[in-house]
């Protein structure tokens, strides 16, 4: 407060800092919610049977709690039914397609079988919600080099070079890549653009 006394004190803090408005949780949800633990910690344990039980009623109070989907879809693949664990991922994506944890689920289940399409679409997805994650550009690349299209998946990798520029890794992957399919042009390209960038690196 100044010395005249007829300023008012404000803040400077960011609006990140500021307090954010509670939000009321119904009694109905807390309920739900201590049943999903049970459901967790019984499945933790290895009782997939009660797990399965717990899992269903929640599923029958709420059949778009996306938390109970994505916990019976990894008890489905635990006891093998793959297909089921992919239906119950989908449709826990479907309630909330910004969360990480259920896309990098279902890349798990399209990876596990060979359903590379949708892996594309997952990875993409994936990369659009956390763009700076770099390992996400790498699968894409590698799902794109399972499918065959070699040129999509060197694009992947471009997408990589342009956040962190040329890295001897990255351009000897693309270089392979391009030799692969008997593109030595683009493949020499590769290795002047690397040789450009660490021009006191004799080798």
């Amino acid at each position: 407060v100044s010395c005249g006394g007829s300023k008012k004190a404000t803040s400077s803090a960011p609006k990140k800092y500021e307090r954010k408005p509670i939000v009321e949780v119904s009694e109905d949800r807390l309920k739900l919610d201590v049943i999903l633990i049970d459901a967790k910690t019984q499945q933790e344990v290895g009782n997939a049977e009660e797990a399965y039980r717990l899992y269903s009623v929640l599923l029958g109070k709420d059949a778009n709690y996306g938390a109970a989907l994505y916990g019976m879809s990894q008890l489905m693949a635990e006891s093998g039914r793959v297909d089921s664990a992919i239906v119950y991922v989908q449709r826990a994506i479907a309630t909330s397609d910004s969360n990480v944890w259920y896309h990098l689920w279902a890349a798990q289940l399209y990876g596990s079988t060979r359903n590379d399409k949708a892996l594309v679409a997952t990875w993409e997805k994936l990369i659009q919600l956390q763009p700076t994650k770099l390992d996400y550009y790498y699968e894409l690349s590698n799902t794109y080099i399972h499918l065959g299209d070699i040129p999509k998946a060197v694009e992947a990798l471009d997408r990589v070079e342009q956040m962190v520029g040329v890295t001897e890794p990255v351009a000897l992957q693309k270089q392979k890549l391009w030799n692969a399919v008997n593109r030595p042009d683009k493949a020499r390209k590769e290795i002047e653009n690397l040789a450009a960038s660490l021009p006191n690196e004799t080798k």
